[in-house]
């Protein structure tokens, strides 16, 4: 088999400049999939990969041209990957990432092997690039972390008409994939696979993360911790708000992250001495802190849609800490996931309030040990190769 994985797993230099640049990071996105690579290249040693990358257009991000380069992902002297160019410019950025991303593809297909395409996400350059190759491909895959649109709250007469082009995009490039690995078995329903094989693959979880150890900064109090997006809409209102009902001098609540809520967070940071806002942290020491908070709270709501069709990746990363995790019982998460989360009764402040006591207070050890045995779950059921043999079964399962 000829395998091409296209996605996201830029060499570390670029996203080291783009992130100097300014521009908005998806870590989350980056943290997956160098995950999911590393669990594919188990199964498949050869395996080569074209990569973009998510970059802020111009002028936010004062850089109009990123240059093409050969690289390898290991690390090695082989440079059999390729990081594709970016002309930073509206519209004309998609034009050239999809010409770029095709003649890439192209390039790597092999005349006298099996070619296999293992793509990620739902960037229409990036499927169109492949469904108008399939021609070329024995079989392709494609891993579904979030549905289009849900993965913003932005409006506008202009923003709506552009995406509902973009669907119907996307749309005719996803019924010319063969196989799909979802993060939600709802997904299922919004998408036009229709007879075609399809699997869950909730989340991933990359083994390199258990050596990091914990930060012992703040395990002389009882502390509540969020990392992540602070989009309004991912709850964190309602995580202050059930924090300022506990009155105990002896609670911290550490939060880390940016988006749309973080002015309100350093509101009320400057208000109550024990919230801190660390700001947006480097993933070793978010890990870190992880391991030394006394509970990790995910406020997302299960009312809200769009959490039917997402797995927070949060979740699995939260789980592997070993640390007790309290969060509500949304539609996405298996129930094989329910002995080790501790959930919310109802999706008030008051609710979340007496979670958190409750867990802290009253039966903290039990909980210790469900988040021991939560972490044990994750590290050998939802491991990089475990997980990855869900696209190889997939590849190797007949064609619709």
């Amino acid at each position: 088999m000829n395998v091409i994985y296209v996605g996201i797993v830029p060499p570390q230099h670029i996203i080291d400049e783009i992130k100097q640049l300014g521009s908005y990071m998806d870590n989350a996105s980056l943290t997956f999939q160098k995950a999911l690579v590393t669990g594919l290249d188990h199964w498949f040693p050869d395996m080569r990969i074209v990569s973009g990358i998510r970059v802020d257009c111009f002028p936010k991000v004062k850089k109009i041209y990123f240059k093409p380069e050969e690289y390898s992902h290991k690390g090695d002297v082989t440079k059999r990957d390729r990081f594709v160019g970016i002309v930073n410019l509206p519209i004309l950025k998609r034009i050239f990432l999809f010409l770029d991303k095709r003649r890439s593809i192209k390039r790597m297909l092999s005349k006298d092997d099996q070619n296999i395409i293992v793509m990620y996400a739902l960037p229409s350059s990036q499927l169109l690039a492949v469904a108008t190759l399939r021609k070329k491909i024995y079989k392709s895959c494609l891993v579904i972390p979030d549905l289009p649109e849900y993965m913003s709250d932005k409006r506008g007469l202009l923003r709506a008409f552009a995406k509902s082009i973009d669907r119907k995009l996307i749309n005719w490039a996803i019924r010319r994939i063969d196989t799909f690995a979802l993060l939600s078995c709802h997904m299922a329903e919004k998408l036009p696979i229709d007879k075609k094989s399809w699997r869950v693959m909730e989340g991933i979880y990359n083994q390199k993360d258990s050596d990091i150890r914990p930060i012992d900064d703040y395990n002389h109090y009882r502390t509540i911790m969020y990392s992540g997006d602070l989009g309004l809409r991912y709850g964190i209102k309602d995580l202050l708000d059930a924090f300022e009902l506990i009155t105990d001098k002896n609670y911290r609540l550490l939060i880390c992250g940016a988006g749309d809520g973080k002015e309100l967070v350093q509101d009320v940071a400057t208000q109550d001495s024990r919230v801190i806002y660390m700001g947006v942290v480097d993933r070793e020491k978010v890990l870190s802190l992880q391991r030394s908070a006394s509970v990790l709270v995910n406020p997302r709501k299960k009312t809200k849609e769009y959490t039917k069709y997402s797995f927070p990746s949060k979740t699995m990363e939260y789980l592997a800490s070993g640390t007790p995790v309290i969060m509500h019982h949304l539609q996405s998460i298996p129930s094989e996931y329910d002995d080790y989360i501790n959930y919310i009764e109802s999706e008030t402040s008051e609710s979340l309030r007496n979670k958190i006591v409750d867990v802290c207070e009253h039966h903290y050890e039990e909980s210790l040990i469900k988040a021991q045995r939560a972490a044990l779950f994750i590290k050998e059921k939802k491991n990089a190769v475990v997980q990855s043999r869900i696209i190889v079964e997939l590849i190797k399962s007949e064609k619709s």
